[in-house]
This record gives C-alpha cells, structure tokens and sequence, in this order.
C-alpha cells in the first residue's frame, strides 16, 4: 500500500507542477535554471540513492548486466520515440509532422520511466529509502511539470489539455514503480542488486541526457551549473534521510 501511496503521490507531483507553471507565469531563463536543478536532482538519485545498493560482495557481473540493460531500454526508447528531449535527431521535418503535444507526452512518458524505477527499487531494498527516493522524486517531478507546460503554452494548448498531458507521468511511475517493486520483493541479495543496477543505469542515462540537452542551448554556464548543483545538494539532502 506504501509503494502504491509513494507512486501517485509521485505522478501527482507532475501535475501539481504543471498546474504552478501556468499560473507563475515563468522566464525562459528561470525555466533554465529550474530544469538544471531537475537534471541535478536526477542525478542525486542514482548517486546517493541507488548507487550505494547496486553492488554486493560476489555479484558484480550481475549488477552489471543489470546496469547495462537498465541503460540501453532509457537510450532505446528515447531513440524509438521522437520526443522533446531528441528533435534535433529527427529533424524539423518532423516536428511539423508531429503535434506538439504528442512529443510532450513522449518526453515525459520517457523520462518518467526511470523515476519508476528508482522508487520501485528503492522500496525493494527498504521502506525508508523507498520513500527518500519517492520524496526526491516528487520535488524532481514538479519541475518537470513546469518544464513540459512552455511549449504546450506557446502551441496553444489548453489548461486541461496540459493537466491531461501531465497525467502521463502519473500513470508511468504508478506502473512501473508497482512492477519493479513487485518483482524484486522478497529477492535474494543478488537479484536484488542486479534489479536496484538496473534502476541505476536508467536513472544515470536520463541525467546525462538532461545535462547534456541544457548545454546545448544554455548561454550562461555558470548559472546552469550552480542550478545543477543546488539540485544535487537537495537530492543528498533528501536522500540521506533514507539512509
């Protein structure tokens, strides 16, 4: 029931997100910071909660596979799916084919699929860390929520057709951090490593690919990387809590 309670909570927090950008009225340089802070927090999650798990005496190639294989899913879905995060893969051309709010929902149903993982493994491995990891999730989430609504704005979309859209991520992690849970509850200490590694490697993947969307269209640096800093340190934060 905890795992089901952490996951909406999580989703919601998209939503919640969403709702705030709209009224807030935010600049593109504060929406700047506020997605650096996000890709900061993503990260915390794998280093202070996830990494610490992924790895037991004698287990090592497990965790490995298992990192591996949580990786190459986040890099082959974020390829297969023309989203927000990897236009300039597919071109313009595209865009113009596609609506806006498709490439919305593919982009956060992509990046969501990670923080799934992160809470279903990390109520596998403890309640407390379950529910660190699901409190650094939901701070994450409400950014993103913020982050998805400029373009949906800009094309026009409406307040309820933007809170739908949101909703994505709601169901993705209530899913998919439901069935992580579930199958490594109860695993003996090697399979539960090898399925906390895979959350890991998911995680790590959708940071770097955070990063490395800001620094591509980011003047200021310096500020990035403070905002990206600032996200990492409330991630420890959070994320000792669950230690």
């Amino acid at each position: 029931m905890i795992v089901l309670l952490a996951t909406v909570v999580a989703g919601i927090a998209t939503i919640a997100g969403s709702i705030a950008g709209m009224r807030l009225h935010i600049s593109k340089r504060l929406l700047d910071v506020i997605i650096a802070a996000s890709a900061g927090l993503t990260f915390s999650i794998a280093a202070f909660g996830l990494a610490p798990h992924a790895f037991v005496q004698g287990a090592l190639g497990y965790s490995f596979v298992g990192f591996v294989i949580g990786g190459f899913l986040v890099i082959l879905l974020d390829n297969i799916l023309p989203n927000t995060y990897n236009l300039e893969k597919f071109g313009d051309r595209l865009y113009s084919i596609l609506r806006t709010d498709v490439l919305a929902s593919t982009g956060l149903a992509v990046h969501s699929i990670p923080m799934a993982f992160a809470i279903g493994a990390g109520f596998a491995v403890s309640q407390s860390l379950g529910l660190a990891v699901a409190a650094a999730v939901v701070l994450k989430n409400i950014t993103s929520g913020i982050a998805v609504i400029i373009p949906l704005q800009e094309s026009g979309h409406s307040r309820a057709k933007i809170i739908l859209i949101s909703s994505v991520s709601l169901i993705v992690i209530l899913l998919g951090g439901l069935a992580l849970s579930s199958v490594l509850d109860n695993a003996n200490p090697v399979f539960l490593s090898a399925g906390v590694s895979f959350a890991l490697g998911a995680v790590l993947y959708a940071s770097a690919d955070e990063i490395l969307a800001l620094v591509r269209k980011v003047s200021k640096k310096h500020e990035t990387a403070v905002a990206i800093f600032l996200g990492f340190a409330a991630g420890f934060l959070i994320l000792g809590m669950g230690m």
